[in-house]
């Protein structure tokens, strides 16, 4: 199934993504509601029947559990395709995050923000990109993967 092919490709996809992408390949424009809501369906029963997950906007594979496995971050495609901001889950935010601080062993939170969003593949850092690259780092915090100590952000020990 077409909706299956993609999951395994591009999984964690933001639905909308996904959405497109099916419509692409039967050669339409844009999804438009009726489309978004036949893929909607799709993706709920392969999430009920155990071979996607839903977490949010993002379906993610059945294999992969977002709130502990490593996610690799991924950049620009081969082409130098950029997915929006929003089409980046949270985690992948917080993975990309957590790769700079074990690079540079600890940063201000500012320049961990920065960093992230350019190993994610943006050039502009952008108060857009603050926020969900932000979303990523109290992923981090949260999960206990790193300390913030005045203002600076390191590994946990």
């Amino acid at each position: 199934m077409l909706v299956n092919r993609i999951i395994a490709a591009e999984a964690p996809i933001h639905f909308d993504a996904l959405s497109q992408r099916v419509v692409l390949c039967y050669r339409l424009t844009r999804p438009g509601t009726r489309s978004a809501q036949v893929v909607g369906q799709v993706v709920s029963e392969a999430a009920s029947e155990g071979r996607c997950k839903l977490v949010g906007e993002f379906v993610w594979g059945a294999n992969v559990d977002p709130n502990r496995d490593f996610i690799v971050p991924r950049g620009p495609t081969i082409k130098g395709e950029m997915r929006a901001p929003e089409h980046i889950p949270p985690e992948e935010w917080a993975a990309a995050a957590g790769l700079v601080i074990q690079q540079a062993i600890g940063l201000p939170r500012e320049e961990l923000l920065k960093q992230t969003a350019i190993l994610l593949g943006f050039c502009r850092f952008t108060p857009k990109l603050r926020s969900w690259a932000d979303a990523g780092v109290t992923i981090l915090l949260k999960r206990g993967l790193a300390a913030e100590r005045n203002g600076n952000v390191t590994v946990s020990s």
